[in-house]
């Protein structure tokens, strides 16, 4: 007999609580008042980061009726990447805004909210081919900063290429816990907007005809949607850099353990899900790979795995 749905989100929340105790004590040997703060740091942005891409992949993949899309398709990784690249090329290996780490994010996450936010609004779904179109946007934007990206590196010395190139890639051993609040506040103005809307994402994902058949506002719900996604990717990225594929995997894998599609199941399992595997994850290599590997390598690899395997299913149909 399968476990409820909330018996499985209760089973979940108890393995983040033992993967958070681990990550927290493990290796301590006592020096509590320096290994705390040190890991309470880490630990907040990775928690924030693992609920800005659950929260922003599941509702993302609703609206575009699609569980293999991630909102990394729209370009904000690329984006991010051009914004490093541009500020090393101009400004040398301080970058654009210098060793001022918080303005740094705040400029991050406001050019890349704006530049996707202007986008939807430019391309405003008011059709059923207009989330297509939406898409293809984001994918033509995203090929164009990788163009532009490709064009700055070839112009910046080596050095500052290496500075680059590890930018290109999540970071979840950089401490930022100062940028947490700030960070708190972006997530709970794009929380509320999904707040507002969570009456009706069970209803736009059973497609955009019946929807509006019950009476959902297609199109504003996902305007809306879309600019609560902004905020949340681009604070995800500005936190540790673009994580491409863990959007696709922690969704999917919500959808595999809960086997129900009703957000207020999905939305939280795929949190659980993203805590499992960076805070898990950070864990295992910390302690037993003694970093050999960074975990957002073995993410992407694991993420892109499930993706093909996803799309030669869907081939199969």
């Amino acid at each position: 007999m399968l476990a409820k749905p909330g018996v499985k989100l209760v089973l979940l929340g108890v393995l983040c609580l033992v993967a958070v105790y681990a990550f927290m004590t493990l290796e301590a040997y006592g020096q509590w008042e320096y290994v705390l703060p040190f890991r309470a740091g880490k630990l907040a942005v990775i928690i924030v980061v693992a609920y800005c891409v659950a929260v922003s992949s599941v509702i993302f993949q609703t609206i575009t009726q699609n569980n293999i899309l991630s909102p990394s398709v729209m370009g904000f990784d690329s984006l991010y990447i051009l914004i490093q690249a541009l500020g090393i090329l101009l400004y040398g290996q301080a970058g654009m805004f210098g060793e001022n780490e918080l303005i740094g994010f705040v400029a991050n996450t406001l050019i890349m909210s704006i530049a996707s936010t202007a986008l939807f609004r430019w391309v405003a779904p008011k059709n059923a081919q207009g989330i297509h179109m939406l898409l293809l946007m984001g994918i033509v934007f995203s090929l164009l900063f990788k163009s532009l990206t490709g064009f700055v590196m070839r112009m910046i010395n080596p050095n500052d290429f290496m500075l680059l190139q590890g930018l290109m890639f999540a970071n979840f051993n950089s401490l930022h816990a100062k940028l947490i609040p700030l960070a708190l506040v972006l997530v709970a103005a794009g929380t509320l907007i999904f707040w507002i809307c969570r009456w009706q994402y069970d209803v736009v994902a059973l497609g955009r005809e019946t929807a509006i058949g019950l009476g959902v506002n297609y199109s504003r719900t996902l305007i809306v949607s879309l600019v609560g996604v902004s905020i949340l990717v681009s604070v995800s990225t500005a936190l540790v850099g673009p994580v491409t594929f863990l959007g696709v995997l922690v969704s999917n894998l919500a959808y595999w353990v809960m086997k129900d599609y009703r957000h207020r199941l999905t939305v939280p399992a795929a949190f659980f899900c993203a805590v499992l595997c960076l805070v898990g994850g950070q864990t295992l290599l910390e302690h037993v790979f003694a970093l050999r590997l960074p975990i957002s390598a073995v993410i992407e690899f694991s993420g892109g795995i499930l993706f093909i395997i996803l799309v030669m299913k869907r081939l199969k149909k």
